[in-house]
This record gives C-alpha cells, structure tokens and sequence, in this order.
C-alpha cells in the first residue's frame, strides 16, 4: 500500500495514511476524528476516487457510531 499521509498519535507517534486499490480506483485515508476514552481512539474515513482520480464520494463514520466505540 502507498503512504498518502500521516497523523499523529500516542505520544506524538506519526501514524501512515494509505492508499487502498479498488477495482475501479483507489480510495485514501484521513484522520476523521481523535477522541479519548481511557485511552486515544482514532477514527480513519475515506476519500474515494475513480480510475480517473474524480472525487466520487466520501466514508466517514456517524457520530452516532463513534459515540459507541467510546
């Protein structure tokens, strides 16, 4: 996988960001949000493009979901 980017994590860690392959494109990770709860959760979204690198849509995850994970 390609390294698109990177965030920081725990202690300051640089975290990478992937490229994704798809059947008809590729999709790259962000960091969508850093929450707390005994400890850092990080929630990584998706930006995905076609084989024309046209942005077509993006993933992320609810808040709602989120707050479950917290």
């Amino acid at each position: 996988m390609k390294i698109v980017g990177k965030y920081e994590g725990m202690s300051e860690s640089p975290y990478p960001l992937h490229r994704h392959s798809l059947k008809d494109g590729y999709a790259d990770e962000f960091l969508q949000a850093a929450r707390w709860s005994g400890g850092p959760m990080f929630f990584l979204g998706l930006h995905v493009y076609d084989s024309h690198e046209k942005h077509e849509g993006t993933i992320v995850w609810s808040e709602e979901a989120i707050n479950e994970q917290l």
